[in-house]
Parts: structure tokens; C-alpha cells; sequence
């Protein structure tokens, strides 16, 4: 039972990395989480909603822009993969409880602090 509840969290898990993705990218830069929609950080356009969809739009698109065809970050799904592979893990282990919920709360929270120093590259090489 574990595990098909685990399959079922793995679409909106997804989409939580995508979101945990704008906030690691906004917060630290004093910016909006809500508002303006999502723009590429080269050429400014907006992303649509086509090339928003975690992880396969940026298979689809080969890692770059629609617009300008400069590179994406490989942090983007990278984040949204393991957010899902994480919140799943909970699911699994715990089962549909309250207990799996604060399990894969910490657990975005880390994604979060981790994509924060991978975007800013704060953490300090050896």
C-alpha cells in the first residue's frame, strides 16, 4: 500500500521541486515568490506553461532557452528529481501520516538550503 501511495505523491511532488526551485532562486534575492511568472534569467521572457512542466520540459528542450537558446542550469530538475524522489521515500517509509508529511517537509526544506548554496555558490571549496 506504501508504495502506490508513494507512485501518487510523485506528480505533485514534482511540482513542490519546481516550486522549491523559485524559491531558492527569489528569496535570497530579496524578490517575490508569487509574482512575476517565471522568465528565463538571460533574455527575460516569460517561460510558458509548456516549458514549465518539472523535469521533462527541460529533456524536451535539451537544457536551453525556447527563446535565446542560452543553457539552463542542470540544478533546475535536478531539484525537482530529487524533491520527488525524497517526498516518495517518505511516503513510502511512513505511509499516508502525518509523520511522512513533516518527514518530507524537512526534507524540502534541506532541497531548498541545498539549491540555495548550489545557485549562489556559497559553500566554500577546500
Amino acid at each position: 500500500m506504501n508504495t502506490a501511495a508513494a507512485a501518487f505523491v510523485l506528480a505533485p511532488a514534482l511540482a513542490l521541486g519546481s516550486f522549491l526551485n523559485v524559491v531558492a532562486v527569489r528569496v535570497p534575492a530579496g524578490r517575490s515568490i508569487l509574482r512575476p511568472p517565471s522568465s528565463c534569467g538571460s533574455c527575460g521572457n516569460e517561460i510558458l506553461w509548456r516549458d514549465n512542466i518539472p523535469v521533462l520540459s527541460y529533456l524536451l528542450l535539451r537544457g536551453r532557452c525556447r527563446h535565446c537558446d542560452d543553457r539552463i542550469s542542470p540544478v533546475y530538475p535536478l531539484v525537482e528529481a530529487v524533491t520527488a524522489a525524497l517526498v516518495a521515500a517518505c511516503v513510502a517509509v511512513f505511509g499516508p501520516t502525518p509523520y511522512a508529511a513533516l518527514a518530507a517537509g524537512f526534507c524540502a526544506v534541506l532541497v531548498t538550503l541545498s539549491a540555495i548554496y548550489a545557485h549562489r555558490r556559497i559553500v566554500p571549496d577546500p
